[in-house]
């Protein structure tokens, strides 16, 4: 029976995580800080990069997922563009809106950095520099939480 308990209450958030939608008035924001905290425990970033089968929007939905369960609204936002030396840069991470303002993550290295990214400009990526956005697109939609 106590087995039958524990399997209860992970599918129970299992359940949540996948098939529930987070009502604006069930949502939280963290502060940047618990933010960070919890990146540091949460596993996403230790999955290994295998393209085609896990690539960065996957990264990316999973995070989403899994902060989900704080009930925080973390979205996943694209971004289409290039690099200071012409490359091509198409990419996928996170957005979430803390206490102290909107933040983004990157999946991959739990790295947290600040806009503003907005099409037409340049703004600073963890791990690639300088990015040149040409589209930025709200894969899944963030909201601020009810204060």
């Amino acid at each position: 029976m106590a087995n039958y308990s524990e399997v209860k209450s992970e599918f129970e958030r299992l359940y949540f995580a996948v098939y529930k939608p987070l009502l604006l008035n069930e949502t939280e924001a963290p502060s940047i800080d618990e933010l960070r905290s919890w990146l540091e425990r949460d596993e996403t970033d230790k999955i290994n990069y295998t393209y085609p089968n896990f690539v960065c929007g996957d990264f990316a939905v999973m995070l989403s997922i899994h902060a989900k369960l704080n009930h925080w609204d973390m979205g996943v936002v694209a971004v289409l563009g290039k690099t200071a030396d012409g490359k091509e840069f198409n990419h996928a991470f996170n957005a979430i809106r803390c206490k102290e303002g909107l933040v983004y993550v990157e999946p991959q290295n739990d790295e947290i950095f600040y806009g503003p990214i907005s099409e037409g400009a340049w703004y600073y990526h963890p791990g690639f520099g300088r990015i040149y956005v040409n589209l930025f697109i709200i894969v899944v939609l963030y909201q601020p939480p009810l204060e």
